[in-house]
């Protein structure tokens, strides 16, 4: 998700003015049957049939049993990345309206540390070439958590909250109950703030973009985090494209409003590919806004 204006991170250092800023984030063979035709068209008298050859028994054959095959387990398709594709270096450019005017984010799939879980990776946000976020997500047969969010003291979100279920089915919906916690990662948390969390399904919708028109499924994302002395809700709308992920995002809360449209992207997803074999990498890349095509 694209943080809006010039938030900070999850992580600043004013934990509930910054967990509020942070919170505007928020894929015949056919068979023909030969004909015989039995028969003599010779004055319609019907042909002699040969008798059969005289022949000794043939000798007994012993049947053979079939070699065993060994088996193979075939690699699960990765589902979640037909709405958000994942493979590292995977780049999407966006226009980012404000209160304030607009800019140009870059979002970036890069690889996680171990550490962080078989499954998992981020997504960096830049303007220009500094980095403004860096986002921890896991996916999984289930579908794409949100685990925690920020760059120098990531803020960690416990249990990680489901922002993708697969399949993606239009009318379907799930909530979240958990905790943001500040403080880094290192476990000496400074704070932690109770929130919930509604996720509703609809779609899909055709969505004009700079970088072209697609269908794509709406997620609709209510999030209320209960800070000291108030309650701060975000209401966040995201448009996913199969094969191609996140395509704009309408954000709105106390503090902010926002859209961010697609201007470009460029995947490198890499197919699912048999035990021993390598994976292929597919190079995908929409018009440039403004480049004649």
């Amino acid at each position: 998700m694209i943080p809006s204006g010039r938030m900070r991170s999850f992580g600043s250092r004013r934990s509930a003015a910054g967990i509020r800023r942070k919170l505007c984030l928020a894929a015949r063979a056919s068979f023909a049957l030969p004909c015989v035709a039995a028969g003599c068209a010779d004055e319609g008298r019907r042909p002699a049939l040969p008798k059969p050859a005289q022949s000794s028994s043939p000798a007994a054959v012993k049947p053979q049993s079939a070699p065993v095959l060994p088996t193979i387990d075939k690699p699960k398709p990765d589902a979640v990345s037909i709405y958000f594709p994942h493979a590292e270096g995977n780049r999407w450019e966006m226009e980012m309206k404000g209160e304030d005017g607009s800019e140009k984010l870059t979002l970036e799939i890069l690889k996680s540390s171990a550490a962080a879980g078989e499954g998992s990776f981020l997504l960096e946000t830049r303007r220009g070439s500094r980095a403004i976020q860096r986002d921890c997500y896991v996916a999984d047969e289930k579908g794409l958590s949100f685990v925690s969010s920020g760059i120098a003291e990531p803020t960690r979100i416990e249990p990680p909250m489901p922002i993708l279920r697969i399949p993606v089915n239009s009318g379907d919906r799930w909530d979240w109950i958990g905790k943001f916690r500040t403080g880094g990662s290192t476990g000496n948390a400074r704070s932690a703030y109770e929130a919930q969390a509604s996720f509703t399904v609809g779609g899909p919708d055709k969505v004009k973009t700079i970088a072209g028109e697609f269908e794509a499924f709406r997620i609709e994302q209510r999030v209320v985090v209960h800070v000291p002395n108030q309650d701060t809700a975000t209401n966040t709308t995201l448009w996913y494209a199969p094969k191609i992920g996140l395509i704009k995002q309408v954000v709105e809360s106390p503090t902010t409003k926002g859209e961010a449209v697609l201007i470009s992207y460029r995947l490198n997803e890499h197919s699912a590919a048999q035990p021993g074999q390598p994976s292929q990498t597919i190079q995908t890349q929409a018009p440039i806004a403004g480049r004649k095509h």
